[in-house]
């Protein structure tokens, strides 16, 4: 039971008799050395906490894979982690014999606005240029904090090398820029493609042209004088040949012949530009120099190939509805 629980009215009593008295006053005095003890053993609890979180911060600042240092509002750095030092290239200790200008290249000076502004609203975030101790600079991305104890005031910054994240970030805008470059490249290759084949039409309609007008005033003259000379059975029948094809030259039969039928082969083909003629086989044969059973074997397969199974529909009044 605590002595700070004595009845007061005990305690008053005991206070008439004077012996009582230098025993109320030791009581006293022990009950103030306990309420001392106590308070210096909670004192030594909270220092002994505050002592474990430092040392758990400080475990955690040198164990940071960002860097770390604390600098004062002149630039001087006060303390730096191990993370610091490798990502500049310097020992920790000649890190802290320096100011964070040293580090800046001639051509950049960033740090000193945003120190001010630091100061100014308490924190500010930032990229900044730094030299490596071997002469090359990195990119380095700054979170800074003030701190104002008021007899002295410091600012301490975390940071992490972000230089190959903005080489990766330049060489992607640079491969975009290129394959705008190749597209507008491949576009303007379009343009010029539809212009050659669009000259290309004009050319071969200018050369069809010439053909159909070489033919008609230099060779179909020539066959009509033919036609009305005397002929023997024979000639009669090359110079029909002749005329058809001729004919051909200046007509679409072959072309949709082959393409609409599954490609005739040449001698298939021949066959059916004579049927077509009204030329019987036997003549056809002739013609040919091939026997009359070949020459009903590839009106066979002419049939075959064009569809025409029923014999109740005839080759040639097929072959002439095709124009």
């Amino acid at each position: 039971m605590k002595r700070s629980s004595v009845d007061k009215k005990v305690i008053k009593e005991a206070d008439q008799v004077p012996e009582n008295r230098v025993r109320l006053r030791s009581a006293e005095l022990t009950e103030s050395n306990f309420k001392l003890y106590e308070e210096i053993q909670e004192h030594v609890k909270t220092e002994a906490a505050l002592i474990e979180q430092t040392r758990r911060n400080e475990m955690i600042l040198q164990t940071a894979m960002h860097g770390f240092w604390i600098t004062d509002t002149s630039g001087m750095i006060q303390e730096v982690n191990p993370s610091a030092a490798s990502i500049l290239g310097y020992p920790p200790e000649e890190l802290q014999r320096k100011s964070i200008y040293d580090f800046e290249p001639e051509d950049h000076h960033r740090i000193a606005p945003q120190i001010r502004k630091a100061i100014r609203n308490g924190a500010t975030r930032y990229e900044a240029q730094l030299l490596h101790k071997k002469g090359n600079v990195v990119s380095l991305e700054f979170n800074t904090h003030f701190l104002d104890m008021g007899e002295s005031s410091f600012l301490f910054s975390f940071f992490s090398d972000v230089t190959k994240k903005n080489q990766l970030v330049q060489s992607l805008k640079d491969r975009e820029a290129e394959l705008k470059i190749k597209i507008q490249n491949l576009k303007e290759m379009n343009i010029a493609l539809k212009s050659l084949l669009k000259k290309r039409d004009l050319d071969m309609m200018e050369l069809e042209e010439k053909v159909l007008f070489n033919v008609k005033e230099m060779i179909s003259p020539y066959m009509n004088k033919l036609r009305a000379s005397e002929l023997n059975e024979k000639q009669e029948i090359y110079l029909t040949i002749l005329e058809s094809n001729v004919k051909d030259i200046i007509s679409p039969f072959s072309p949709k012949l082959t393409s609409r039928h599954f490609k005739l082969t040449q001698a298939e083909l021949q066959v059916a530009k004579l049927v077509r003629m009204g030329i019987a086989s036997k003549e056809i044969a002739e013609l040919m120099g091939l026997s009359r059973r070949t020459i009903e074997s590839h009106r066979d397969r002419i049939r075959k190939k064009i569809g025409l199974d029923s014999r109740k529909r005839n080759l040639r009044t097929f072959l002439m509805s095709i124009d």
